[in-house]
């Protein structure tokens, strides 16, 4: 089941499900000190995609049996396009299609919007290049994600609603 964040329940999602996927998910692009010293509010993130950046638009939480296991935000992209800005799915629920069913809702959303297009960036070399691929995207460049003195490279992927 898919349904809308509640209001009080995105720093526990955060700490449950996108931290563990992100320490999973990107150990091997960037040193986990310092993954784990953002998560406790010591190092800074930023992005030079970030200014393409509009409103965000929602979270929405997917659940089995009542317990969330992913999680998926969305927002607004330069040129009137929508943006994946966040999909994670907790490690052990990984490979069990909890992210195509998120990405499915969310292709879904943008086009009930007649929005014309989805912009996601992740990190090069990450597993999600891989699934973004899967789900039709074109990789149409990269990017830079800078998390306090480290950098790494991210992939700029779109797919037409």
């Amino acid at each position: 089941m898919i349904r809308t964040q509640l209001p009080d329940e995105g720093k526990a999602l955060n700490e449950s499900i996108g931290q563990a996927a992100w320490l999973s998910a990107f150990r091997h692009v960037l040193p986990v000190e310092a993954m784990e010293a953002h998560f406790a509010g010591r190092m800074d993130v930023s992005c030079d995609y970030w200014p393409q950046r509009g409103v965000r638009l929602g979270r929405f939480v997917a659940e089995i049996d009542g317990e969330p296991v992913g999680f998926i935000g969305l927002g607004e992209y330069a040129g009137g396009e929508g943006e994946v800005r966040a999909l994670y799915v907790a490690p052990a629920w990984q490979g069990r299609k909890v992210g195509q069913t998120l990405w499915n809702y969310a292709i879904e959303f943008f086009r009930e919007r007649k929005v014309p297009a989805v912009n996601v960036w992740t990190l090069a070399g990450a597993n999600s290049c891989r699934f973004y691929e899967a789900m039709g995207c074109e990789s149409l460049g990269t990017g830079t994600l800078f998390l306090g003195p480290h950098s790494a490279t991210c992939v700029h992927y779109r797919i037409e609603c």
